[in-house]
Protein backbone atom coordinates (compact mmCIF):
# COMPACT_ATOMS: atom_id res chain seq x y z
CA UNK A 1 0.00 0.00 0.00
CA UNK A 2 1.59 3.65 -1.12
CA UNK A 3 1.82 5.76 2.27
CA UNK A 4 -0.78 8.32 2.81
CA UNK A 5 0.02 11.96 2.41
CA UNK A 6 -0.41 13.46 5.45
CA UNK A 7 -0.95 16.95 6.81
CA UNK A 8 2.27 18.34 7.99
CA UNK A 9 1.68 21.29 10.14
CA UNK A 10 -1.15 23.40 11.74
CA UNK A 11 -2.90 25.19 9.24
CA UNK A 12 -5.24 27.60 11.91
CA UNK A 13 -8.41 25.64 10.37
CA UNK A 14 -11.32 24.44 13.14
CA UNK A 15 -12.08 21.12 12.88
CA UNK A 16 -15.23 22.23 10.95
CA UNK A 17 -13.16 23.90 8.22
CA UNK A 18 -11.34 20.98 7.58
CA UNK A 19 -12.58 19.08 5.06
CA UNK A 20 -12.64 15.23 5.20
CA UNK A 21 -10.94 13.51 2.16
CA UNK A 22 -13.06 10.44 1.62
CA UNK A 23 -10.18 8.89 -0.47
CA UNK A 24 -7.40 9.29 2.49
CA UNK A 25 -9.65 7.35 4.87
CA UNK A 26 -9.94 4.72 2.27
CA UNK A 27 -6.43 4.54 1.67
CA UNK A 28 -6.09 3.55 4.98
CA UNK A 29 -8.98 1.04 5.58
CA UNK A 30 -9.29 -0.16 2.10
CA UNK A 31 -12.41 -0.94 0.34
CA UNK A 32 -14.22 -3.31 3.26
CA UNK A 33 -14.36 -0.07 4.85
CA UNK A 34 -16.12 1.78 2.23
CA UNK A 35 -19.26 1.96 3.97
CA UNK A 36 -18.17 2.95 7.24
CA UNK A 37 -15.77 5.61 5.48
CA UNK A 38 -19.50 6.66 3.23
CA UNK A 39 -21.34 6.83 5.88
CA UNK A 40 -19.33 9.07 8.01
CA UNK A 41 -18.44 11.34 5.11
CA UNK A 42 -21.88 12.16 4.30
CA UNK A 43 -23.04 12.77 7.87
CA UNK A 44 -20.18 15.11 8.34
CA UNK A 45 -21.42 17.04 4.86
CA UNK A 46 -24.83 17.47 6.14
CA UNK A 47 -25.97 15.26 3.52
CA UNK A 48 -29.53 14.60 2.75
CA UNK A 49 -29.08 11.30 3.48
CA UNK A 50 -27.77 11.73 6.91
CA UNK A 51 -30.57 14.68 7.35
CA UNK A 52 -33.42 12.08 6.43
CA UNK A 53 -36.05 11.09 9.13
CA UNK A 54 -34.92 8.36 11.58
CA UNK A 55 -36.68 5.04 11.80
CA UNK A 56 -40.29 5.11 13.32
CA UNK A 57 -38.84 2.91 16.54
CA UNK A 58 -35.94 4.59 17.18
CA UNK A 59 -35.72 6.76 20.54
CA UNK A 60 -36.22 10.21 19.42
CA UNK A 61 -34.57 11.91 22.63
CA UNK A 62 -37.04 15.16 21.53
CA UNK A 63 -39.79 13.69 20.38
CA UNK A 64 -40.14 10.73 23.08
CA UNK A 65 -38.61 11.74 25.82
CA UNK A 66 -39.06 15.64 26.06
CA UNK A 67 -35.51 16.84 25.40
CA UNK A 68 -35.13 20.82 24.29
CA UNK A 69 -32.72 20.68 22.83
CA UNK A 70 -31.94 24.77 23.22
CA UNK A 71 -28.69 24.54 24.63
CA UNK A 72 -30.04 26.35 28.37
CA UNK A 73 -32.47 23.20 29.32
CA UNK A 74 -31.11 20.72 31.29
CA UNK A 75 -31.41 17.50 29.39
CA UNK A 76 -29.66 14.77 31.33
CA UNK A 77 -32.62 12.69 32.17
CA UNK A 78 -34.19 13.35 28.77
CA UNK A 79 -31.34 11.95 27.29
CA UNK A 80 -30.94 8.77 29.73
CA UNK A 81 -34.11 7.95 28.99
CA UNK A 82 -33.84 7.55 25.73
CA UNK A 83 -30.47 6.07 26.06
CA UNK A 84 -32.05 3.28 28.71
CA UNK A 85 -34.95 3.00 26.21
CA UNK A 86 -32.73 2.14 23.27
CA UNK A 87 -30.76 -0.60 25.57
CA UNK A 88 -33.98 -2.28 26.58
CA UNK A 89 -35.77 -2.80 22.97
CA UNK A 90 -32.90 -3.34 21.42
CA UNK A 91 -33.22 0.07 19.22
CA UNK A 92 -31.47 3.55 18.84
CA UNK A 93 -31.10 6.40 20.63
CA UNK A 94 -31.46 9.45 18.45
CA UNK A 95 -30.57 13.14 18.38
CA UNK A 96 -31.97 15.43 16.32
CA UNK A 97 -30.08 18.68 15.17
CA UNK A 98 -29.54 21.16 18.51
CA UNK A 99 -27.19 22.13 21.58
CA UNK A 100 -28.39 19.30 24.16
CA UNK A 101 -27.40 20.82 27.89
CA UNK A 102 -26.38 17.99 30.31
CA UNK A 103 -25.00 18.66 33.96
CA UNK A 104 -24.46 14.81 34.63
CA UNK A 105 -23.31 11.46 33.40
CA UNK A 106 -24.92 9.72 30.61
CA UNK A 107 -24.40 6.25 31.09
CA UNK A 108 -24.34 3.81 28.51
CA UNK A 109 -24.81 0.52 28.05
CA UNK A 110 -25.60 -2.26 25.13
CA UNK A 111 -27.09 0.98 23.33
CA UNK A 112 -26.51 2.66 19.90
CA UNK A 113 -26.58 6.35 20.17
CA UNK A 114 -26.90 8.29 16.60
CA UNK A 115 -26.50 11.80 16.02
CA UNK A 116 -28.01 13.82 13.61
CA UNK A 117 -25.68 16.61 11.53
CA UNK A 118 -25.53 19.62 14.02
CA UNK A 119 -26.45 17.66 17.08
CA UNK A 120 -24.10 18.83 20.21
CA UNK A 121 -23.88 18.23 23.54
CA UNK A 122 -22.51 20.88 26.18
CA UNK A 123 -21.29 19.28 28.93
CA UNK A 124 -21.54 21.57 32.09
CA UNK A 125 -21.08 19.21 35.41
CA UNK A 126 -20.66 20.87 38.71
CA UNK A 127 -17.74 19.35 39.90
CA UNK A 128 -14.25 17.77 38.10
CA UNK A 129 -15.27 14.14 38.96
CA UNK A 130 -18.10 13.97 36.33
CA UNK A 131 -17.65 12.44 32.75
CA UNK A 132 -20.23 13.29 30.46
CA UNK A 133 -20.65 9.38 28.42
CA UNK A 134 -19.90 6.30 30.40
CA UNK A 135 -19.92 3.10 28.19
CA UNK A 136 -19.61 0.47 31.45
CA UNK A 137 -22.47 -2.25 33.19
CA UNK A 138 -23.29 -6.09 32.01
CA UNK A 139 -24.67 -5.33 28.83
CA UNK A 140 -21.88 -2.76 27.74
CA UNK A 141 -20.69 -4.88 24.54
CA UNK A 142 -22.00 -4.01 21.29
CA UNK A 143 -21.92 -0.23 21.98
CA UNK A 144 -21.85 2.18 19.45
CA UNK A 145 -21.56 5.96 19.64
CA UNK A 146 -21.97 7.96 16.27
CA UNK A 147 -22.69 11.40 14.47
CA UNK A 148 -22.02 13.41 18.21
CA UNK A 149 -20.70 16.70 18.83
CA UNK A 150 -19.59 16.74 22.69
CA UNK A 151 -18.35 20.08 24.27
CA UNK A 152 -16.25 20.66 27.25
CA UNK A 153 -15.63 23.85 28.69
CA UNK A 154 -17.23 26.41 26.96
CA UNK A 155 -19.42 29.35 27.37
CA UNK A 156 -17.03 30.00 30.44
CA UNK A 157 -17.73 26.93 32.36
CA UNK A 158 -14.53 25.12 34.04
CA UNK A 159 -15.94 21.73 35.62
CA UNK A 160 -15.82 18.42 34.33
CA UNK A 161 -13.45 15.15 33.60
CA UNK A 162 -14.08 13.20 30.29
CA UNK A 163 -15.94 13.39 27.39
CA UNK A 164 -16.13 9.83 26.50
CA UNK A 165 -15.05 7.08 29.34
CA UNK A 166 -15.08 3.32 28.55
CA UNK A 167 -15.20 1.43 31.24
CA UNK A 168 -16.46 -2.19 29.88
CA UNK A 169 -17.30 -3.77 26.69
CA UNK A 170 -16.87 -6.05 23.86
CA UNK A 171 -17.14 -4.36 20.54
CA UNK A 172 -17.77 -1.23 21.33
CA UNK A 173 -17.29 1.07 18.65
CA UNK A 174 -16.79 5.15 18.14
CA UNK A 175 -17.88 6.46 14.88
CA UNK A 176 -17.69 10.17 13.63
CA UNK A 177 -17.49 12.08 16.96
CA UNK A 178 -16.21 15.74 17.33
CA UNK A 179 -15.04 15.80 21.21
CA UNK A 180 -14.07 19.51 21.88
CA UNK A 181 -12.15 20.92 24.78
CA UNK A 182 -12.40 18.08 27.63
CA UNK A 183 -11.56 19.29 31.05
CA UNK A 184 -9.25 16.11 31.33
CA UNK A 185 -9.00 13.47 28.12
CA UNK A 186 -11.12 13.14 25.39
CA UNK A 187 -11.89 9.43 25.45
CA UNK A 188 -10.86 7.09 28.22
CA UNK A 189 -10.71 3.77 28.23
CA UNK A 190 -9.74 1.90 31.32
CA UNK A 191 -11.44 -0.92 33.33
CA UNK A 192 -14.21 0.42 36.03
CA UNK A 193 -13.29 -2.73 38.33
CA UNK A 194 -11.63 -5.97 38.52
CA UNK A 195 -13.27 -8.79 35.75
CA UNK A 196 -13.65 -6.24 33.53
CA UNK A 197 -12.82 -6.70 30.02
CA UNK A 198 -12.36 -4.07 26.99
CA UNK A 199 -12.13 -6.02 23.52
CA UNK A 200 -12.41 -5.43 20.09
CA UNK A 201 -12.98 -1.79 20.28
CA UNK A 202 -13.32 0.19 17.13
CA UNK A 203 -12.54 4.19 16.89
CA UNK A 204 -13.01 5.81 13.48
CA UNK A 205 -13.48 8.91 12.28
CA UNK A 206 -12.67 10.25 15.76
CA UNK A 207 -11.67 14.09 15.92
CA UNK A 208 -10.94 15.79 19.36
CA UNK A 209 -9.67 19.61 20.03
CA UNK A 210 -7.89 20.54 22.61
CA UNK A 211 -8.12 18.29 25.75
CA UNK A 212 -6.93 19.53 28.74
CA UNK A 213 -4.57 16.65 29.34
CA UNK A 214 -5.02 13.56 26.29
CA UNK A 215 -6.48 13.27 23.52
CA UNK A 216 -6.79 9.45 23.58
CA UNK A 217 -6.03 7.51 26.94
CA UNK A 218 -5.88 3.76 27.56
CA UNK A 219 -5.07 2.75 31.27
CA UNK A 220 -4.67 -0.53 33.25
CA UNK A 221 -5.22 0.57 36.96
CA UNK A 222 -3.21 -0.28 39.94
CA UNK A 223 -4.87 -2.77 42.17
CA UNK A 224 -7.20 -4.65 39.52
CA UNK A 225 -7.54 -8.51 39.00
CA UNK A 226 -8.13 -9.90 35.70
CA UNK A 227 -8.35 -6.74 33.24
CA UNK A 228 -7.51 -6.06 30.34
CA UNK A 229 -7.97 -3.47 26.88
CA UNK A 230 -7.64 -5.79 23.50
CA UNK A 231 -7.70 -5.14 20.09
CA UNK A 232 -8.26 -1.70 19.88
CA UNK A 233 -8.44 -0.02 16.10
CA UNK A 234 -8.35 3.59 15.29
CA UNK A 235 -8.54 4.46 12.31
CA UNK A 236 -8.38 8.27 10.60
CA UNK A 237 -9.00 9.81 14.13
CA UNK A 238 -7.09 13.36 14.87
CA UNK A 239 -5.81 14.77 17.53
CA UNK A 240 -5.24 18.81 17.84
CA UNK A 241 -3.75 20.53 20.28
CA UNK A 242 -3.36 17.84 22.82
CA UNK A 243 -1.83 19.80 26.26
CA UNK A 244 -0.20 16.41 27.65
CA UNK A 245 0.02 13.23 25.24
CA UNK A 246 -2.31 12.94 22.14
CA UNK A 247 -1.88 8.93 22.73
CA UNK A 248 -0.90 7.71 26.03
CA UNK A 249 -1.25 3.73 27.17
CA UNK A 250 -0.16 3.34 30.64
CA UNK A 251 -0.04 0.23 32.46
CA UNK A 252 0.23 1.05 36.72
CA UNK A 253 -0.77 -2.65 37.42
CA UNK A 254 2.03 -4.84 39.16
CA UNK A 255 -0.16 -7.95 39.23
CA UNK A 256 -0.21 -10.54 36.43
CA UNK A 257 1.08 -10.15 32.88
CA UNK A 258 -2.04 -10.60 31.58
CA UNK A 259 -3.73 -7.75 32.90
CA UNK A 260 -2.31 -5.79 29.92
CA UNK A 261 -2.80 -3.66 26.93
CA UNK A 262 -2.69 -5.27 23.75
CA UNK A 263 -2.71 -5.29 20.21
CA UNK A 264 -3.44 -1.47 19.77
CA UNK A 265 -3.40 -0.04 16.16
CA UNK A 266 -3.20 3.26 14.60
CA UNK A 267 -4.10 3.65 11.15
CA UNK A 268 -4.43 7.04 8.87
CA UNK A 269 -4.37 8.72 12.16
CA UNK A 270 -2.82 12.06 12.63
CA UNK A 271 -1.82 12.61 16.76
CA UNK A 272 -0.90 15.99 17.55
CA UNK A 273 -0.19 17.97 20.58
CA UNK A 274 0.95 21.52 21.80
CA UNK A 275 2.41 23.59 24.01
CA UNK A 276 6.66 24.12 25.71
CA UNK A 277 6.15 20.79 27.50
CA UNK A 278 8.89 17.54 28.02
CA UNK A 279 5.90 15.49 27.94
CA UNK A 280 6.14 12.79 24.53
CA UNK A 281 3.44 13.13 22.00
CA UNK A 282 2.93 9.15 22.19
CA UNK A 283 3.67 7.51 25.27
CA UNK A 284 3.42 3.86 26.08
CA UNK A 285 4.19 2.87 29.62
CA UNK A 286 3.94 -0.63 30.78
CA UNK A 287 4.42 -1.66 34.73
CA UNK A 288 7.80 -2.29 36.56
CA UNK A 289 6.84 -5.86 37.22
CA UNK A 290 3.68 -6.90 36.41
CA UNK A 291 1.01 -5.79 33.04
CA UNK A 292 2.53 -5.18 29.87
CA UNK A 293 1.72 -3.22 27.24
CA UNK A 294 2.64 -5.22 23.58
CA UNK A 295 1.66 -5.47 20.04
CA UNK A 296 1.28 -1.76 19.09
CA UNK A 297 1.11 -0.62 15.53
CA UNK A 298 1.35 2.67 14.05
CA UNK A 299 0.58 2.57 10.19
CA UNK A 300 0.37 5.29 7.76
CA UNK A 301 0.41 8.21 10.60
CA UNK A 302 1.89 11.26 11.78
CA UNK A 303 3.20 12.12 15.69
CA UNK A 304 3.99 15.80 15.74
CA UNK A 305 3.54 18.74 17.57
CA UNK A 306 2.40 21.00 15.05
CA UNK A 307 4.04 24.10 16.89
CA UNK A 308 7.71 22.52 17.21
CA UNK A 309 7.72 23.79 20.91
CA UNK A 310 7.85 20.64 22.72
CA UNK A 311 11.23 19.56 24.43
CA UNK A 312 10.55 15.62 24.53
CA UNK A 313 9.87 12.53 22.20
CA UNK A 314 7.54 12.05 20.35
CA UNK A 315 7.16 8.39 21.19
CA UNK A 316 8.28 7.38 24.24
CA UNK A 317 8.60 3.83 25.24
CA UNK A 318 9.29 2.21 28.84
CA UNK A 319 8.55 0.00 31.92
CA UNK A 320 7.19 -3.38 30.80
CA UNK A 321 6.75 -4.37 27.19
CA UNK A 322 6.58 -7.62 24.94
CA UNK A 323 5.87 -8.60 21.21
CA UNK A 324 6.16 -5.94 18.34
CA UNK A 325 6.58 -2.26 17.86
CA UNK A 326 5.41 -1.60 14.71
CA UNK A 327 6.06 2.13 12.72
CA UNK A 328 5.26 1.72 9.03
CA UNK A 329 5.04 4.06 6.22
CA UNK A 330 4.57 6.90 9.19
CA UNK A 331 5.75 10.03 11.01
CA UNK A 332 6.94 12.34 13.43
CA UNK A 333 8.68 15.71 13.58
CA UNK A 334 8.68 18.97 15.79
CA UNK A 335 10.06 17.46 18.84
CA UNK A 336 13.45 17.50 20.26
CA UNK A 337 13.57 13.89 20.24
CA UNK A 338 12.25 10.89 18.16
CA UNK A 339 10.86 7.73 19.40
CA UNK A 340 12.96 6.53 22.68
CA UNK A 341 13.14 3.16 24.40
CA UNK A 342 12.60 1.07 21.56
CA UNK A 343 15.09 -1.58 22.63
CA UNK A 344 12.68 -2.65 25.09
CA UNK A 345 10.40 -4.41 23.04
CA UNK A 346 11.98 -7.75 21.88
CA UNK A 347 10.92 -6.75 18.13
CA UNK A 348 10.69 -4.20 15.89
CA UNK A 349 9.03 -3.08 12.44
CA UNK A 350 10.19 0.03 10.71
CA UNK A 351 9.27 1.18 7.28
CA UNK A 352 9.49 4.49 5.74
CA UNK A 353 10.58 6.58 8.32
CA UNK A 354 10.63 10.36 7.80
CA UNK A 355 11.04 13.05 10.36
CA UNK A 356 11.62 16.55 10.32
CA UNK A 357 15.10 18.37 10.23
CA UNK A 358 14.85 18.71 14.22
CA UNK A 359 15.05 15.06 14.64
CA UNK A 360 16.75 13.18 11.69
CA UNK A 361 15.61 9.98 12.05
CA UNK A 362 17.29 7.26 9.84
CA UNK A 363 15.00 5.79 6.78
CA UNK A 364 14.64 2.66 6.28
CA UNK A 365 12.90 -0.19 4.34
CA UNK A 366 13.29 -3.26 5.22
CA UNK A 367 11.63 -5.65 7.46
CA UNK A 368 11.23 -7.43 10.99
CA UNK A 369 14.28 -7.20 12.88
CA UNK A 370 15.98 -8.68 15.72
CA UNK A 371 18.49 -7.21 17.86
CA UNK A 372 22.09 -9.27 17.70
CA UNK A 373 24.82 -7.33 19.79
CA UNK A 374 25.27 -4.21 21.32
CA UNK A 375 28.79 -2.90 20.59
CA UNK A 376 30.48 -0.06 22.97
CA UNK A 377 33.17 1.90 21.00
CA UNK A 378 35.69 4.65 22.12
CA UNK A 379 36.42 7.56 19.57
CA UNK A 380 37.72 5.68 16.69
CA UNK A 381 37.46 2.05 17.79
CA UNK A 382 36.01 -0.72 16.07
CA UNK A 383 34.62 -4.00 16.97
CA UNK A 384 33.79 -7.50 15.09
CA UNK A 385 30.40 -8.69 15.42
CA UNK A 386 28.62 -11.05 13.18
CA UNK A 387 30.52 -13.78 11.59
CA UNK A 388 28.37 -14.71 7.83
CA UNK A 389 28.21 -18.10 6.73
CA UNK A 390 28.31 -19.04 3.41
CA UNK A 391 25.07 -18.54 1.25
CA UNK A 392 24.00 -16.17 3.81
CA UNK A 393 21.97 -12.76 2.77
CA UNK A 394 21.85 -10.38 5.66
CA UNK A 395 19.97 -6.99 5.89
CA UNK A 396 21.14 -4.46 9.30
CA UNK A 397 21.04 -1.48 9.93
CA UNK A 398 22.99 0.25 13.33
CA UNK A 399 21.81 2.82 16.14
CA UNK A 400 23.02 4.56 18.94
CA UNK A 401 21.77 2.66 22.08
CA UNK A 402 20.34 6.20 23.45
CA UNK A 403 18.55 7.07 20.51
CA UNK A 404 20.73 9.95 19.36
CA UNK A 405 20.15 9.92 15.75
CA UNK A 406 23.68 11.04 14.85
CA UNK A 407 24.75 7.36 14.48
CA UNK A 408 23.01 4.93 11.91
CA UNK A 409 23.45 2.81 9.06
CA UNK A 410 21.85 0.29 6.81
CA UNK A 411 23.49 -2.46 4.42
CA UNK A 412 22.97 -5.52 2.96
CA UNK A 413 25.65 -8.62 3.27
CA UNK A 414 25.22 -11.12 0.54
CA UNK A 415 27.29 -14.09 1.11
CA UNK A 416 30.79 -14.11 2.71
CA UNK A 417 32.57 -11.45 0.89
CA UNK A 418 29.91 -8.88 -0.37
CA UNK A 419 28.52 -5.98 1.72
CA UNK A 420 26.39 -3.29 0.28
CA UNK A 421 26.29 -0.06 2.45
CA UNK A 422 23.14 1.91 1.83
CA UNK A 423 23.42 4.82 4.24
CA UNK A 424 25.86 5.51 7.05
CA UNK A 425 26.63 8.26 9.28
CA UNK A 426 29.36 8.76 12.56
CA UNK A 427 29.58 4.45 11.75
CA UNK A 428 31.23 2.23 9.50
CA UNK A 429 30.07 -0.96 8.43
CA UNK A 430 32.88 -3.40 6.44
CA UNK A 431 33.88 -6.74 6.65
CA UNK A 432 36.90 -8.36 8.46
CA UNK A 433 37.03 -11.50 6.56
CA UNK A 434 33.55 -12.58 6.76
CA UNK A 435 32.68 -10.69 10.08
CA UNK A 436 30.54 -7.73 10.42
CA UNK A 437 33.21 -5.09 11.72
CA UNK A 438 31.64 -1.44 13.21
CA UNK A 439 33.86 1.15 13.46
CA UNK A 440 33.00 4.41 15.61
CA UNK A 441 34.28 7.34 12.87
CA UNK A 442 32.88 9.93 15.35
CA UNK A 443 34.62 12.59 18.14
CA UNK A 444 32.59 10.59 20.78
CA UNK A 445 32.23 7.46 22.65
CA UNK A 446 29.25 5.35 22.00
CA UNK A 447 27.32 2.06 22.24
CA UNK A 448 26.01 0.95 19.06
CA UNK A 449 23.51 -1.61 18.81
CA UNK A 450 23.46 -3.89 15.61
CA UNK A 451 19.98 -5.09 14.41
CA UNK A 452 19.92 -8.23 11.80
CA UNK A 453 17.61 -9.38 9.13
CA UNK A 454 17.95 -13.17 7.37
CA UNK A 455 16.90 -13.33 3.67
CA UNK A 456 18.14 -16.23 2.92
CA UNK A 457 19.54 -19.48 4.85
CA UNK A 458 17.50 -20.48 7.65
CA UNK A 459 19.47 -20.85 11.03
CA UNK A 460 18.88 -19.10 13.82
CA UNK A 461 21.45 -16.36 15.17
Amino acid sequence: MNPVVLEQGGTGMSHNDRPISRARLLAGIGATGAGIAGASVLQQAGSSTAAASPPSDWANVKIDHGAKGDGTTDDTAAIQAAVDTAATAGTVAYFPPGTYKVTGTIHVAGASIHAAFGAVIKHQPADDTTDCMVITGLNAGRTKISGLQIKGLQDGHGFGRDLVRVAKGDYVTLDDLYLDSAKRDAVHVEPGQSFFWIENMLLVNVKIQSPRRDAFHYAIPAGLTDVFINQTTMINCESRAAARHALALINSNEGAASNKISCLKVVNCELAGTGSTSEPLARLSGSINGGTVENISFEDSAVEDTTATRTGDAVLISGKVNGLFRFENSIHYGTVRGITGLTLFPHYFYRNIFSSASVPLYSSHMGLYRKYRTATLAQGAHEDTYQLQGGEILKGYVLDRYNNEDWYAEFTCLNTSALVVAAQNNVVVSLSGSTIRLTNTSSTATSLELFLLRMAKDTAF
